[in-house]
């Protein structure tokens, strides 16, 4: 549940500029939606943006997000996540096989050398 979409807003336009099918999700949408929209659409790449009110949210845990999403989705789906990830695992980000971007102009750059 983020309820700030600018950071994903700023990067599907970033991934349609590159030339990507975007499918734009919405904000604020539990992972059970993410990983059955993830399931239903078969995407190539999963893009996640997190917000610091997602950090502050009380019981919320970026790496129990992250797992229930992963375990929804489909296996050849790469997953992205965005944003501020300071609660983010290594863990997390070695068995879920995350990138991780810690900046828009982080993102771009990836981009541009894809």
């Amino acid at each position: 549940g983020e309820h700030h979409e600018i950071g994903i807003l700023l990067s599907a336009l970033l991934l349609s500029a590159h030339g990507a099918d975007v499918m734009y999700l919405g904000e604020n949408l539990p992972e059970s939606t993410i990983g059955e929209a993830a399931k239903a659409l078969n995407p190539d790449i999963l893009l996640l943006s997190v917000g610091r009110h997602f950090q502050r949210q009380a019981g919320r845990d970026i790496n129990q997000v992250v797992a229930k999403i992963k375990n929804l989705m489909p296996q050849k789906t790469k997953f992205w996540i965005g944003g501020h990830l300071e609660s983010l695992t290594m863990n997390s980000m070695r068995d879920y096989d995350l990138r991780t971007f810690n900046s828009l102009k982080e993102f771009s750059r990836v981009l541009s050398e894809s």
